[in-house]
């Protein structure tokens, strides 16, 4: 079975200025795929679709300075997602919403600390 593959971008991203109509921009982004389409083609291949929703974004302009767009994402939620790879990169097994939820514990046991250093580098 042959399958050809491709990627689906769409969304949008929040960013501070406004872009020119009429010129090349070089845009890296680091998405999220959230969805896959396999369609059959009928001649014995399969065309697969992953859809990929952005997360960040970075436009370098013709100057070669860089256009950042916001993170959207809940600072919650990028924790999760961080400890979630960290999670997969060690191979643990164990139920991942149980861990998580040690974790959350973990950290409101630290976070009397963690607010410390956190307010140490804002004064820095």
């Amino acid at each position: 079975m042959n399958e050809i593959y491709y990627i689906k971008l769409q969304g949008k991203a929040n960013i501070p200025q406004a872009l020119s109509i009429g010129h090349n921009w070089k845009v890296e982004a680091d998405c999220s795929i959230v969805s896959e389409q396999r369609e059959d083609l009928e001649n014995g291949e399969f065309s697969v679709t992953y859809k990929a929703v952005p997360v960040t974004i970075s436009i370098q302009q013709d100057n070669g300075e860089v256009i950042r767009a916001k993170d959207p994402r809940k600072n919650s939620l990028r924790v999760r997602n961080y400890l979630f790879k960290c999670y997969a990169d060690e191979g643990y097994t164990e139920d991942f919403d149980r861990v998580y939820a040690e974790f959350t514990n973990e950290v409101m046991l630290m976070t009397p600390r963690l607010l410390v250093e956190a307010i140490k580098r804002i004064n820095k």
